[in-house]
This record gives C-alpha cells, structure tokens and sequence, in this order.
C-alpha cells in the first residue's frame, strides 16, 4: 500500500533513482558515488530518460532535511558540469525543479532566522549555484534554452536574496567540464568540480555537452562577440547584457531597483567605461590588438542599457524605447 504513494516512475532509468536516493543523504558530498552517477546519466539516450533523473533531484531537493538538501544540491552541480549542455537543457525545461530551489531557499531562511544548525551552508550552497548558472548561461539563455536559469537568479536578486559571491567572477571554474582533446565518448568519466582558485575563465565560456561550446554571445542579443573581446572587458559585456535583460523583465521601476542589482550592474558599467573607451581609441588609431568591430559593438551595448536604465527610472516599463533594446 505504502508504493502507491511513491512517485511513479515515468521512464526505466535502470536504478538511477535509487543510487541518488541512497547517495543524497547523510549531510556531505558523496563524491565517488556522484561520479558514478555523472557516468551513467550520460549514458542515458533519450530526453525522457534525463528528464526523469531531473524529476527525481527535484523530489530529493523537495526533502525539508538539511542532512538532505546538502547532497543533492552537489550532486545537481556535478550533474550539470559533467553531463553537458543536453542535460542542462532538459533541467531548464522542467519548471518544478526550480520552483523546488525557491521553496528550498525560502524554508531554509526560516530556518536560518530560527538559528537552525546546517541551513546557513545549505542556503550559501544554493545561492552559489544559482547566481554561477545564472551569470554563466545569460549569453546562451534563449539560443540553448537555458531562460529558466538566468530567471530565477533575476528574480531573487530582485526580492533582497543575499548573493555573497562577486557578481561576474572571472576566476569562477566553467560550468562545464572541458570536452577531451580526443575523440569524444558517450560516457566519459565525470570529474567533481574543481576549487575556485584552479583555473581563471570569462563568464560565458564554456565547454563539454554537445551545443556548448558556441554559446558564448549567440544569444545574449549584442552585437559584441565575446571571443573577440579583451578578457578585461568581458564582465563589462556581462553586466551590461545583465542589466539590459532585468530592465526589460521589470513590471516596475520599484521592483527592479529591490534588492540592489541594477545599481550594482550601473556601477560595474562605469568602471569598465575607462579601459573600453581606451581601447577604441587604440584601435581606431590602428594601435591597438582588440577587434574594432567587437568594441564598438560592445560600447553600443553599454550605451542602450544605460539608456534603458534612465528611461525605466524616469518613465517605468511603459517609458522604454523598445528600438533602444534591439540597439543594445
């Protein structure tokens, strides 16, 4: 009798859900075993096969248990960076895992308030991979279909969630596992995801699952290709993007100024302003190395956000010049 109360399985997926079950408890990270787990979900072959390993992490984050939540939040990181764009895909179309993230943060700030051992790691856990999924997946948000990502870090930013991690951190490690010299295999072995300090990077490259590695600015609607920008001004094009996408999302001027992320996007424009503004004169005076083409791009970017800002700010939503946002 109690089995009909479990949630039913949609898809064989071979034992997966209960090796994630036994695996997502106890409190800490189980390395070997996510590792195994990364091995076998990328030998899945069909959407519906990943998308009940999806609906399975949903129901673990869905536990009110830190001893719970804890695992599965690493187990939902390594699963994103080992099994490459085709899961990641499948997870942004599942809008109940997101809505189980938000849930989990709200009780776990309960939780916090009420002095509860655990919540505060779990709670920094979630902010992290939230904010690193949502800064890293802008530029690919509509050409990979990654929205859902980059809409829940929009949308606890603008309700006052605390994101301790610098916005746009160049030395964050890649979303991705970087893809074999060699020739690709279907299961190649997952790696834990590596210490913050072990390898520099610009948000918005990215590497492993098949449709990744052309993300970098096909989707972020600018016309700066960031291959062909200075690694010193990718933050710049992150934040402008960043600030372009919240303004155009907001309902109201109020809303979207909560919380503080516009500002701190309009700050992080202004100090990069100087090293863009000097390298256009470098390299309109053919004394500079950056692409021409990807600066002036880049500097129309920052522009039409800035004016987008403005605009919001004065007008609301119905004060915004739509042709300003195809501009930018």
């Amino acid at each position: 009798m109690a089995s009909l109360f479990r949630r039913r399985k949609k898809v064989d997926i071979g034992g997966l859900d209960e090796l994630i079950t036994t695996s997502t408890v106890g409190g800490e990270e189980n390395v070997a075993a996510n590792i195994t787990i990364c091995d076998r979900v990328n030998l899945l072959r069909t959407p519906e096969e990943l998308m009940e390993v999806v609906e399975v992490m949903r129901a673990r984050l869905g536990v009110r248990d830190e001893a719970v939540t804890i695992p599965s939040l690493f187990l939902l990181e390594m699963l994103i960076k080992n099994c490459g764009m085709r899961f990641a895909q499948v997870v942004a179309a599942n809008k109940g895992i997101f809505t189980q993230l938000e849930n989990a943060l709200q009780w776990l700030q309960r939780r916090i308030r009420a002095k509860e051992p655990g919540s505060v790691r779990a709670s920094h856990k979630a902010l992290e991979l939230i904010q690193s999924w949502g800064e890293e997946f802008l530029p690919m948000r509509t050409s990979h279909g990654l929205e859902a990502f980059v809409a829940l870090y929009h949308k606890l930013r603008a309700r006052g969630f605390k994101f301790t991690a610098p916005q746009l951190d160049e030395t964050r490690p890649p979303i991705f596992t970087p893809p074999s010299t060699s020739a690709p295999a279907p299961a190649a072995a997952a790696t834990a995801p590596p210490s913050s300090s072990s390898r520099r990077h610009a948000p918005g490259a990215t590497g492993g699952g098949s449709g990744s590695g052309s993300g970098s600015g096909s989707g972020s609607g600018s016309g700066a290709t960031s291959s062909a920008l200075p690694s010193s001004l990718m933050p710049l094009e992150g934040a402008a993007s960043m600030l372009r996408d919240v303004v155009l999302a907001a309902t109201s001027a109020e809303e979207a100024m909560e919380g503080g992320l516009l500002r701190d996007l309009a700050r992080t424009l202004k100090a990069g302003m100087p090293d863009l503004q000097r390298r256009l004169e470098a390299a309109t005076s053919g004394s500079g190395s950056a692409d021409l083409g990807a600066l002036l791009a880049l500097n129309d970017l920052v522009h039409g956000s800035q004016r987008l800002l403005v605009a919001l700010v004065k007008g609301g939503p119905s004060g915004i010049d739509r042709s300003v946002a195809l501009q930018a």
